[in-house]
């Protein structure tokens, strides 16, 4: 894991998913506490993408959340929620999780319409890519073969896409394609927890993202930043041990027959 950081910056995890298993005030306690860990100076800022699934809106859920002395919710604008949790206030930005026609995983983030599952990619570089901030998430295996190919053509001098790490990446898994070619076109690549529907990734929400220099507290500044970034911005946490990934994909995939 990389030092603390001493300076006034946003730490932001652009990939952070909510499984219901865990109560929003739980979710939002193991977000802050994660992104503390990393942070010495009180002045920084905490946010997150909060990466909708099909078929979930737990982003307009926490808008109606009971509020409580110790965790409250703010709505700052239709993109941007302001939660309080334990007196740290945590900056939500709204995203969408969709499929490809191709089967490449996307996220759009800062559209409030409907987004439609299924389209050919180039339908939502074009449709999504000028407005909000197009994300091609790395995932196990999404990247190889055809749809690898694929998305290293997109990468291709397209300004329409931003690309996506995450912290459940194994660190001896280097040797990925489209991240050079990111560095090449100067495509930065943005940083995740990504957290999988399991018991142990459950609280794991926020221990992997970038630091962002200065504040950055609504959705439509972070969708600003990013468009104007040329490089990959730095990085706080630490990728996956290659055991714990071994054991997370078999949980994983044993959860789905349970």
């Amino acid at each position: 894991m990389q030092g603390k950081i001493s300076q006034a910056s946003t730490f932001i995890d652009s990939h952070c998913h909510y499984h219901p298993t865990i109560s929003f005030p739980e979710f939002f306690s193991a977000t802050s506490n994660n992104i503390k860990a990393c942070i010495d100076n009180s002045s920084s800022c905490i946010a997150i993408c909060l990466v909708e699934m099909e078929a979930t809106d737990w982003f307009s859920e926490l808008t109606s959340h009971a509020g409580t002395p110790s965790f409250d919710v703010q709505t700052k604008d239709e993109n941007t929620l302001l939660v309080t949790v334990n007196e740290v206030e945590v900056s939500v930005f709204r995203a969408r999780q969709i499929n490809s026609l191709e089967r490449i995983e996307v996220i759009i983030v800062g559209c409030a319409k409907e987004i439609p599952s299924g389209l050919p990619l180039d339908d939502y570089l074009k449709d999504y890519g000028k407005d909000y901030l197009v994300i091609l998430p790395w995932g196990v295996g999404k990247w190889l073969g055809e749809r690898g190919a694929l998305v290293r053509q997109k990468i291709n001098g397209n300004s329409m896409i931003v690309l996506g790490d995450n912290g459940g990446r194994p660190k001896v898994w280097t040797n990925i394609p489209a991240f050079g070619l990111a560095h090449k076109y100067n495509i930065p690549i943005l940083a995740g927890s990504d957290p999988l529907p399991i018991k142990n990734h459950l609280f794991r929400s926020g221990a992997y993202g970038n630091i962002i220099e200065g504040k950055i507290d609504t959705c439509s500044a972070w969708i600003s930043c990013v468009k104007n970034m040329n490089k990959t911005p730095k990085l706080y946490g630490s990728l996956s041990s290659t055991f714990r990934f071994l054991m997370d994909q078999i949980k994983l995939r044993l959860a789905k027959y349970i």
